[in-house]
C-alpha cells in the first residue's frame, strides 16, 4: 500500500458516509416541516420509512467505489465505463424499484462496458 491510501480510505469513506446522512438529514427535515412527530413512530411500520434509503446508499457507495480508478488507469476510460453503466443501472432502478435487480443490472453492464470499452 502506498503512501496515499490512508487518505484514499478516509476519503471513500467521508463519500459514503455523506451519501447516506445527507438524504437522511434532508428527509428528516421534509417530515419535521410538515407535522409533528408522534409517539407511534415505534411502531413496526415505521422502518419502512427508514428501510427507503438503504437502496439509494447502496447505489450510491456503489457508484463511488466504481468512479475512484486504480493507480495506473486512464480516469477518462473508468469515468468512460461507469457512465457506459449508469443509464440501464438507473433504468431499472426506476422502473423495477427492485435493489437486488437494481445491482445486479450495474454489475453486469460495468462487466459488459469493461469489455467493449
Amino acid at each position: 500500500m502506498g503512501a496515499d491510501s490512508p487518505l484514499l480510505f478516509a476519503l471513500i469513506g467521508v463519500g459514503v458516509y455523506l451519501t447516506r446522512v445527507v438524504p437522511l438529514a434532508l428527509a428528516l427535515r421534509r417530515e419535521d416541516d410538515s407535522q409533528e412527530i408522534d409517539e407511534s413512530d415505534d411502531a413496526p411500520g415505521a422502518m419502512d420509512g427508514w428501510l427507503g434509503f438503504v437502496g439509494p446508499s447502496i447505489i450510491a457507495a456503489l457508484l463511488v467505489a466504481a468512479v475512484l480508478p486504480e493507480p495506473g488507469q486512464d480516469m477518462w476510460l473508468e469515468l468512460a465505463r461507469t457512465g457506459a453503466a449508469l443509464a440501464p443501472t438507473v433504468a431499472v432502478a426506476v422502473l423495477f424499484e427492485n435493489l437486488g435487480l437494481t445491482v445486479l443490472v450495474g454489475i453486469l453492464s460495468y462487466g459488459l462496458a469493461s469489455v467493449v470499452i
